[in-house]
C-alpha cells in the first residue's frame, strides 16, 4: 500500500494522487485522496502484515457496483502489463479469457457477495493474451475501526505461479494455456491470440508445419519461420521439451490457514505471508525488465524487454514494440524525466528503477511508414490503415481516406474511425490480431457504416488493419 511507520513517501503520494485522477476519470465519482489515506490506515488496522507483501495487489470498493479496483500496485502492472490508468474503476474480470475455470470464478463472486475471505488458483491472462497460473488470495475490508460486519472494500493479491508450475516434459500432454506459456518464454507472445483461438496443445504444436501456421493465420513469413526455430530448438527427437522444470512443483498451495491467520493478526505479529514474498515466480523471468511508455495523454503502454540491452537495443525493440520510432525520456520516482541517449543515461535508469518498472516519456514520432510499405499498401484495393501501440494512425492508403471521406487521418486516434463492439470495447486493435471482428465506420462528414475488420501484426506494436465495407467481398491481408 506503500505505507510506512503511518508516514508516505513523496513519490508513493504521487502514485496516490494519480490513481485518485484516473479512478475519478473512469467512473466519474467524487473519492478523494482522503478517503484512501482513510482507507490505508483501515487496512493497516485490520491487516498490518499487508506492508510486508512485495507481490501484485489490487483493492476493490465494494460500495459501488460491479465491485471495481480503487486501487493497483507497480506490481500488478509488472505481472499483468495492464496499466494502472487502464484498470481503475472497472471489475476485475478482464483478467478472466476462454478458458478460465467458471467455476472458480463463480466461488470468487460467492465470497464477494458473502464478505468472506478467498484463496484459489485460476487461469488468468495478460494484457498481451498469455495466460499464467494466478494463485489469488482476497481479504474483506470493513468499516473505518471494525473488523467485522459490513464489507467496504476487498484486497485481492495475486501471485503467478506458473514458473513455480511449470513445463512438463512430454509435450504431448501440454494443454493450450501451457503452449502459450512456452511462446511466451520464447519471445513469442504476440502470437498466442491464435493459437488460443485455435485451441493448439501440445501434441499438435510439435507437428505444426509452415502451411498448418498459414492456416491458423500466420500471413507473414518472419513469423511462421520464428515459431518453426523455436519448436526446432527446444524439443528433441522424441519430442520431449529440452527445458522442463526438474521436480515439478504444484502450484497451488492451501492458504486458507493463512488467510485465518491474517484475520487474526495483531499489530506486531508477521504471521501469513510467508508465501507470498517468494520472488522467483511469473510467467517472464529476471532476464527481463518491465517498461511502461506514455505519450502525451494516450493509454500507456507495458511490456517486457530483455535486461541486458545496449541504448541501441532500447531503440530498436521500443520501435517494435510501440510501432515506429520515437524520442525517449527516462522518467523517476518523483516524474522527473532525463534524455536517454548514452550508455551511461540507461545505465544510471535502470539503477534508479531498481528492478523495478522503467518509466519512459515518449514523443516526436517519426511520421507515415517507409516508402516501401507505403507502396505495398497503396496497392491493396482494400482500406487499410496502420496504427501504432498507443492506438495512432500512422499511414492510411487511398482507399482508406476515401472511405473514411477525410483528406488525412494521420496522427488521429483510430477510435475516432473505428468504433468495436461492446465486446471488444476493452480491447486494442493488437489484441484482436488474427481476429474477423465487425466495427463501426464514423466518417468525417459523420456518417457511419457497419465494417468487417481484420487485423494483422507485422511488429508487436504496429498493426496493420484492414476495412470490409459491406458491399464489398472478403479481403485478402497483406502478407510476405
Amino acid at each position: 500500500m506503500g505505507q510506512t511507520n503511518g508516514r508516505t513517501s513523496a513519490a508513493e503520494s504521487l502514485d496516490w494522487k494519480q490513481q485518485v485522477k484516473a479512478f475519478e476519470k473512469n467512473t466519474n465519482g467524487k473519492m478523494k485522496l482522503k478517503d484512501f489515506q482513510a482507507l490505508q490506515r483501515q487496512i493497516a488496522f485490520e491487516y498490518p502484515a499487508v506492508s510486508s507483501v512485495h507481490e501484485s495487489m489490487l483493492i476493490c470498493d465494494n460500495r459501488l457496483p460491479d465491485c471495481v479496483i480503487c486501487y493497483a500496485n507497480s506490481e500488478f502492472e509488472r505481472m499483468t502489463l495492464y496499466p494502472k490508468e487502464r484498470i481503475l474503476g472497472v471489475n476485475c474480470r478482464f483478467l478472466q479469457g476462454p478458458l478460465t475455470d467458471r467455476e472458480v470464478v463463480k466461488q470468487v463472486g460467492e465470497a464477494v457477495r458473502n464478505g468472506r475471505p478467498l484463496e484459489v488458483e485460476l487461469l488468468n491472462y495478460r494484457a498481451d493474451g498469455v495466460p499464467f497460473w494466478n494463485v489469488f488470495l482476497m481479504l474483506p475490508v470493513h468499516k473505518s475501526g471494525k473488523k467485522s460486519g459490513k464489507v467496504e472494500y476487498f484486497i485481492a493479491i495475486q501471485q503467478d505461479v506458473s514458473v513455480i508450475k511449470g513445463l512438463g516434459k512430454d509435450v504431448a500432454k501440454w494443454s493450450a494455456p501451457e503452449v502459450c506459456m512456452w511462446l511466451e518464454k520464447n519471445n513469442l507472445g504476440y502470437t498466442v491470440s491464435r493459437f488460443l483461438e485455435n485451441r493448439i496443445e501440445g501434441h499438435q504444436l510439435v507437428t505444426l508445419s509452415a502451411d498448418d501456421l498459414r492456416e491458423v493465420g500466420f500471413k507473414l513469413r518472419a513469423d511462421r519461420q520464428r515459431i518453426l526455430d523455436a519448436i526446432r530448438a527446444d524439443f528433441d527427437d522424441e519430442l520431449n521439451y529440452k527445458h522442463a522444470r526438474s521436480g515439478e512443483a504444484d502450484g497451488k498451495r492451501a492458504l486458507q490457514a493463512d488467510v485465518q491467520a491474517c484475520i487474526e493478526l495483531g499489530d506486531d505479529d508477521e504471521v501469513g505471508f510467508d508465501y507470498w514474498g517468494a520472488t522467483d515466480i511469473g510467467v517472464g523471468d529476471r532476464q527481463r525488465i518491465t517498461v511502461k511508455c506514455q505519450t502525451g495523454s494516450r493509454m500507456p503502454v507495458v511490456f517486457l524487454m530483455p535486461r541486458a540491452l545496449t541504448v541501441k537495443d532500447l531503440k530498436k525493440e521500443l520501435e517494435s514494440r510501440v510501432g515506429r520510432r520515437y524520442a525517449i525520456r527516462f522518467c523517476d520516482e518523483e516524474g522527473d524525466s532525463y534524455r536517454l541517449r548514452t550508455e551511461d543515461d540507461l545505465a544510471t535508469a535502470l539503477a534508479l528503477a531498481d528492478n523495478h518498472t522503467v518509466q519512459l516519456k515518449l514523443s516526436k514520432p517519426s511520421r507515415g511508414v517507409s516508402p516501401e510499405t507505403a507502396a505495398v499498401l497503396s496497392c491493396v484495393a482494400n482500406p487499410v490503415v496502420c496504427v501504432d501501440a498507443f492506438g495512432l494512425v500512422v499511414f492510411a492508403n487511398d482507399a482508406a481516406l476515401s472511405f473514411l471521406r477525410a483528406d488525412s487521418v494521420e496522427e488521429t486516434p483510430v477510435e475516432r474511425w473505428l468504433e468495436p463492439t461492446p465486446e471488444h470495447k476493452d480491447s486494442s486493435l493488437h489484441a484482436l490480431a488474427g481476429c474477423h471482428l465487425s466495427f463501426t465506420v464514423h466518417r468525417s462528414d459523420d456518417t457511419c457504416e457497419a465494417c468487417g475488420v481484420s487485423v494483422q501484426l507485422s511488429s508487436p506494436g504496429f498493426a496493420v488493419v484492414t476495412l470490409q465495407p459491406q458491399s464489398a467481398s472478403s479481403p485478402d491481408l497483406v502478407a510476405n
